[in-house]
């Protein structure tokens, strides 16, 4: 799965798992889409769960949306946009952005939404799938964390991490959706998982 899911959703999902059938062993894994769908196309995965924005068209996949995670912009306690207003996208700039690896489509349509000439791609000064190790670099250093709001729940209740508004910017948010091979049937207990997540749990 990615690491939007895996950081929000899943555990959910996994702990329902453990409970109603404690007997099986479970495999989890936490990647990037192209690492994902490669595997998932050598069925080593029932299926994947991912932004469906960063997987790309294909016709032996097939997808099924399963909600979305609104998402934002996120800083250390203390940090020094706190006491700015308003915050612009020269100001994210500056500081530098943290995120799982994003698909160019979604850079090049928040690069001018940031102050950038059209055509250009929004930056990350830190490109990394492991969400927990962007929110240690957030909350040690002025690096400015873009994730789903979920993701940052624990932290935000903790007043550690703190959303930030930025000026021109839209409601943002990451499309959650199954990848699966078109066709391929699922093991009982992947169709329980399947249609768990698409109950929305």
């Amino acid at each position: 799965m990615g690491p939007y899911p895996a950081a929000t959703i899943v555990p959910g999902l996994l702990r329902d798992l453990r409970a109603r059938y404690p007997q099986v062993k479970l495999r989890v894994e936490v990647n990037n889409a192209k690492y994902l769908v490669a595997h998932l196309r050598a069925e080593e995965l029932d299926f994947y769960l991912a932004d469906l924005r960063n997987v790309p068209e294909a016709e032996d996949l097939e997808f099924t949306r399963i909600s979305l995670l609104e998402a934002g912009f996120f800083v250390r306690s203390g940090h020094p946009l706190l006491t700015q207003t308003p915050v612009t996208g020269a100001d994210v700039l500056k500081y530098g952005l943290g995120s799982v690896q994003v698909h160019d489509s979604i850079l090049l349509f928040l690069g001018p939404l940031l102050g950038l000439t059209a055509g250009t791609r929004m930056p990350l000064a830190l490109e990394c799938d492991d969400l927990s190790l962007l929110k240690k670099v957030t909350l040690e250093t002025d690096t400015i964390l873009a994730c789903p709001l979920a993701g940052a729940r624990e932290e935000v209740a903790s007043k550690r991490l703190v959303p930030i508004t930025v000026a021109g910017l839209p409601t943002l948010g990451s499309d959650l959706g199954l990848v699966a091979l078109k066709g391929r049937s699922f093991s009982p207990l992947a169709r329980y998982a399947v249609d768990l997540l698409k109950q929305g749990q």
